[in-house]
Parts: structure tokens; C-alpha cells; sequence
């Protein structure tokens, strides 16, 4: 059901009072957690945060990023879908978060 689909900005994980990230709280409401980076997936600050995610034992989350990998040289679009980071590729991680189980395990 895309009525329970919300996009969150970076800053919205972001605690008033230390400037710290902490995804839980927010994550804690939906089945599933999509990050889209257009960076490189490791040393992302989407690693990052799907760490924290697990460590508080929120296991549906999936990162979409470019892989540490040459690219050939092609228009954004085709560059996107190579990466898996397609409107088509987002679709499907978004729909493949949305069948699958409780994103909270206790």
C-alpha cells in the first residue's frame, strides 16, 4: 500500500539537541527501510544508519547505492540503471520492503 510510504530528508534523522543521526525511532513505524544514496554504498552514511538499524534490531532495511565499480561512460539514466538505481530498481526495492515481514524484531 503506497499510502504508508513517507521520504524522509537526511536531516529528520537528525537529534535537535547533540546533532547526532538516529534512524530508530523514526524506523520503528514502517515495515521496511529504503535508503537511496547517489554515493558509493561502503563508508556511506546509508552503511551507517542500516548499522544502527540492525544493532537496535530493525532487520527490513535495503540500501541502494553505487558499488565501488568503473562505470561506463553513458547518460545519467542508463548510468542509474546500471547501478540499480532506477526509478524501476526503487520500485522494486520499495515493493520487495512492503511484502516482507515486520521491520522490528524483538
Amino acid at each position: 500500500d503506497f499510502n504508508d510510504i513517507e521520504h524522509f530528508a537526511l536531516k529528520i534523522l537528525l537529534k535537535e539537541e547533540d546533532g547526532k543521526i538516529e534512524p530508530t525511532e523514526v524506523a520503528k513505524k514502517y515495515k521496511g527501510i529504503l535508503f537511496v544514496e547517489d554515493g558509493i554504498v561502503t563508508g556511506g552514511i546509508s552503511e551507517y544508519l542500516k548499522a544502527r538499524l540492525i544493532e537496535n534490531h530493525i532487520i527490513n532495511s535495503e540500501i541502494l547505492a553505487f558499488e565501488e565499480k568503473y562505470y561506463n561512460h553513458a547518460n545519467r539514466a542508463q548510468i542509474l540503471k546500471d547501478a540499480g538505481l532506477s526509478p524501476e530498481h526503487i520500485q522494486k526495492a520499495v515493493m520487495g520492503l512492503l511484502n516482507a515481514s515486520p521491520s522490528f524484531k524483538k
